[in-house]
């Protein structure tokens, strides 16, 4: 989720662990910042993240240190993995109109922030993760909620199974 991402701070993180604590979101409420509990119970949880992601994070920590000297006492000290150039919040604006332009820039189609989600759970899925899996990597409150949003993946890739299946005992 985005105000997940936007809410993550670096105490959130363990680098050296691999995962990521979710247990802050933000949000512009009558334009306002707030940090807020996430939505369930279920969107507190801590993930694994892939060794590329750590590297991807350590490398934007440097670059956030660079910034924090360049803005000098104007840094507000928030401790945000995402951050503008001087420590604050990002609106879900300016995360928009940069999501738009790296997809513009990697030639793919324009898609909400949002089906960022939808295609996390479609890899999943495509690399074999069960349903329990995937309920937990989004932080849905329920199985049922996975099942109802994803059924068509998980029954693209129970045919796909049954096809291996075929392949197998066909030889």
């Amino acid at each position: 989720r985005q105000a997940e991402a936007l809410g993550l701070s670096w105490r959130d993180l363990d680098l050296d662990r691999a995962q990521v604590t979710i247990i802050t979101t933000l949000q512009r409420i009558e334009g306002e910042f707030r940090f807020l509990e996430p939505k369930t119970a279920r969107s507190r949880r801590t993930l694994a993240l892939p060794e590329m992601v750590v590297e991807a994070l350590r490398a934007h920590k440097g670059r956030q240190m660079g910034e924090l000297l360049q803005a000098g006492d104007s840094w507000q000290d928030l401790d945000l993995v995402f951050a503008t150039k001087t420590g604050g919040p990002l609106s879900d604006t300016v995360v928009r109109d940069r999501f738009y332009r790296i997809l513009e820039e990697a030639r793919l189609r324009r898609q909400r922030f949002h089906d960022l989600r939808h295609s996390c759970a479609s890899l999943l899925i495509a690399q074999g993760a069960s349903s329990r899996e995937v309920m937990e990597q989004l932080g849905h409150s329920t199985i049922v909620m996975t099942l109802n949003r994803y059924a068509h993946i998980f029954q693209e890739a129970q045919r796909d199974m049954a096809n291996k299946m075929g392949d197998v005992l066909t030889g």
